[in-house]
């Protein structure tokens, strides 16, 4: 549940950097959701292969984390692409 959160309040933190570059705020939340949700799932598999499936606090600790790479992959994509200039509309 903690996840949710989290994700809500960073999917919009990227939407704010994509409007003040000029980029369609949409977009990133999308990318943003889908990044967190893949790399949640990713580090999940992980964990139980590593973990096993007793131990659920450490599988969701390493999902979350996991999750939260996939945040920082897009957050970086996104200060790395340039502004929007009023010249390319």
């Amino acid at each position: 549940m903690i996840d949710l959160i989290l994700l809500f309040f960073l999917a919009r933190h990227i939407g704010r950097i994509a409007v003040a570059k000029g980029l369609k705020r949409g977009t990133w939340i999308i990318f943003t959701v889908v990044a967190w949700m893949l790399a949640e799932f990713f580090g999940m598999a992980f964990a139980i292969n590593m973990f096993g499936t007793k131990n659920l606090i450490a599988i969701n600790l390493f999902a979350v984390f996991c999750g939260l790479g996939g945040y920082l992959l897009v957050h970086a994509t996104l200060q790395k692409t340039p502004a929007r200039t009023d010249d390319e509309y």
